[in-house]
């Protein structure tokens, strides 16, 4: 593909995020890079967010690691969409010189604490943390809003939660949103969002009190600062703050109607004396090294069935797992309610190379063992920080091993409480440490 227009590259993007992100698309990676520069200048500023935003997010999905793209993304997104805002013409708008003290702004994607938006329980656990210091903290959700979420405003007087309409037009989101950056009434202001308006708003304005939240890419050259969870690995340069790994430990194991499980047994087949073993996350974490694992466990023990679910393609996994899926001992489910699903396996084995995040902490909270492969995993920081290592395993040997031990039920009673302990300590060591980071932004 030698040139591209505009339209052309937002109508691949499109149709990879409405068609179950097909891995095959990893083939307009290369193109969509080259033509990105040329593209953006044929862009308006909300044109050139979303074309930023939604490239960035096709390349990251699409990552076999999340360590090597990190910097591909930086140098191929990042570097000409900030070129790009820094050619724009001036802004006549000034940000004010005093804050507010103790008052904090969100612009949130989505304010949501289940589902699959991962960095929404992030979100969540910060606006507490917040509001339980009597700190002044408004929110900007530009999506979604939950529940859980809105319960807090009727908690917490001194928590307010605006959120945009869908169909407002987003020149003129981009305004309030700038307005409200500039106007000096918050000491500092967070986002998870890697692009979007915030990114636009810190270059075009150089904002010194701009933080992101990360939820995994870090590697971006407008926030102040960066909060970095441990398990992305140490600072690498002076903007990047790291943090415990942000949990919230109710909304690992929230309650759930026990009729449910029931019924999501029956559905797929599955008894009391099936030994139910997988993982959730996006599809395309399933990786053939995942699905050889998985066939080793299933010949290992005849009574064990394997259970997937996530969103994104099924075809990989079909076309790799047809045998065991028409004989009843694997089942492939799209976007579940994973804390239902949580309690139908027996134990966990998470997804290879890349890891599975913040899923397996919502099994440890369920006192579930999960199996972690420590073999060609690029997030040892993840392993080192956020996995039990009685439950790493660094050969198909060791797996053996593990396996035939959680498949004896008396070692899982032994054992599982072990899992509920390591989410307990994190979370305590979370709160106590994360505010004082945070007061030290400012």
């Amino acid at each position: 593909m030698t040139a591209m227009s505009k339209s052309e590259m937002f109508s691949i993007l499109e149709y990879y995020f409405t068609h179950g992100r097909p891995r095959e698309y990893k083939k307009y990676e290369g193109p969509l890079f080259d033509q990105f520069p040329k593209i953006l200048k044929e862009c308006s500023p909300v044109e050139a967010i979303r074309a930023a935003s939604t490239l960035f997010l096709f390349s990251y999905t699409l990552a076999s690691e999340y360590k090597h793209v990190q910097e591909t993304i930086y140098k191929k997104i990042c570097l000409p969409y900030k070129q790009w805002i820094e050619s724009q013409t001036p802004s006549t708008k000034e940000a004010k010189k005093t804050r507010n003290k103790n008052s904090y702004l969100l612009i949130l994607r989505h304010a949501v604490t289940s589902g699959l938006y991962s960095p929404g329980q992030t979100s969540y656990f910060l606006t507490k943390l917040l509001v339980e210091n009597d700190a002044q903290v408004r929110i900007v959700c530009l999506g979604s809003l939950d529940e859980t979420f809105h319960s807090l405003t009727k908690k917490f007087k001194n928590l307010e939660i605006i959120q945009i309409a869908p169909n407002e037009k987003r020149e003129k989101v981009l305004d309030y949103l700038e307005n409200l950056c500039l106007s000096g009434l918050f000491t500092t202001i967070f986002t998870e969002q890697e692009f979007s308006e915030p990114s636009y708003i810190a270059v075009r304005h150089r904002l010194d009190n701009l933080v992101l939240i990360s939820a995994g890419y870090y590697r971006l050259p407008w926030y102040s600062k960066i909060l970095k969870p441990n398990v992305l690995g140490g600072a690498e340069n002076d903007r990047e703050i790291i943090t415990p790994m942000p949990i919230e430990l109710e909304l690992l194991n929230p309650q759930f109607n026990p009729a449910d499980l029931k019924e999501v047994k029956e559905k797929l087949h599955f008894s009391d004396k099936d030994i139910v073993f997988g993982c959730f996350a996006r599809l395309e974490k399933f990786t053939h090294d995942y699905i050889e694992r998985a066939n080793l466990i299933l010949d290992q023990i005849p009574e064990s069935k394997l259970l997937i679910a996530g969103p994104n393609s099924q075809d990989f996994l079909t076309n790799h797992l047809g045998e065991r899926l028409a004989s009843g001992r694997a089942a492939i489910l799209g976007p579940s309610n994973a804390h239902v699903l949580g309690h139908v396996l027996t134990f966990g084995l998470e997804t290879m190379p890349t890891l599975s995040g913040s899923t397996v902490l919502e099994l440890y909270a369920k006192s579930k063992i999960v199996l972690t492969s420590s073999e060609n995993v690029t997030d040892i920081d993840y392993i080192a920080n956020a996995r039990i290592k009685d439950f790493v395993y660094n050969s198909k040997k060791e797996l053996e091993i593990l396996v035939n031990k959680v498949a004896d039920p008396e070692f899982r009673t032994m054992n599982e409480k072990k899992s509920y302990d390591f989410m307990n300590a994190m979370y305590e060591n979370c709160k106590s440490q994360y505010y004082k980071i945070i007061q030290n932004l400012s």
